[in-house]
């Protein structure tokens, strides 16, 4: 995917509400163009619970950068949700050419259709980046 101011806000929605989402993100910034960032409303509390470089693209973890938003350059990780949402939202203050992101919550099984769209997105970014 791509982002930046003006792209607006992103939202994801959930039917019905799931409790402590987790948020996987794969290649957030550039190497090249440096870091970028996804900007979370305060009212949307998370942690950071893993990340690393990716064989793909190298980089490394995702970072907190206050008020409430995640910062990488080639960053990869997990980050948790705390409590009940119906949807997240954040916006992407920089430009950002090329990313990836899926969202999940334990007991929720994606609907088929979901899956095939996943797939899609993830196979188109491996090949840009080839």
């Amino acid at each position: 995917m791509s982002g930046g101011p003006a792209t607006g806000i992103n939202t994801v929605s959930f039917s019905p509400a799931v409790v402590d989402p987790v948020m996987a993100i794969w290649s957030l910034g550039s190497a090249n163009l440096g870091s970028a960032q996804f900007a979370f409303p305060l009212s949307e509390v998370f942690t950071i619970e893993a990340g690393g470089p990716s064989t793909e693209t190298g980089g490394g973890p995702l970072s907190f950068f206050p008020p409430n938003n995640v910062l990488g350059i080639e960053g990869n990780g997990v980050i948790q949700f705390h409590g009940s949402y119906s949807s997240l939202s954040w916006t992407n203050p920089q430009f950002e050419n090329d990313y990836a992101f899926t969202v999940g919550a334990e007991g929720v099984v994606p609907e088929p259709a979901s899956l095939g769209l996943m797939a899609l997105v993830a196979f188109a970014s491996l090949a840009r980046r080839r």
